[in-house]
């Protein structure tokens, strides 16, 4: 599920995304799941992840034997990307 909202400031369209739609980023890095954050990273949009979705992949890779790191590691690759609180 992708909520969207528009930024009043900087024009651009904010979207919050859930578990499943960062999973399928992770997963199929030529989807259009994937496509969020890279439109993220070219600043047309921005992104945010709420902390209870990292808690999530983290009990979803953990029990698929993924490494966990692979999610820390996208994160650090975007810069138009926020971690919020719920």
């Amino acid at each position: 599920m992708i909520f969207l909202t528009k930024n009043s400031k900087t024009k651009q369209p904010e979207i919050i995304i859930d578990t499943s739609t960062f999973f399928s980023a992770l997963y199929n890095p030529w989807g259009n799941e994937a496509l969020l954050f890279s439109l993220a990273d070219n600043h047309f949009c921005f992104l945010h992840i709420l902390d209870y979705v990292l808690q999530e992949l983290r009990e979803v890779f953990k029990r698929k034997h993924i490494n966990q790191h692979l999610i820390n590691d996208l994160l650090d690759t975007y810069n138009n990307i926020t971690l919020a609180e719920l």
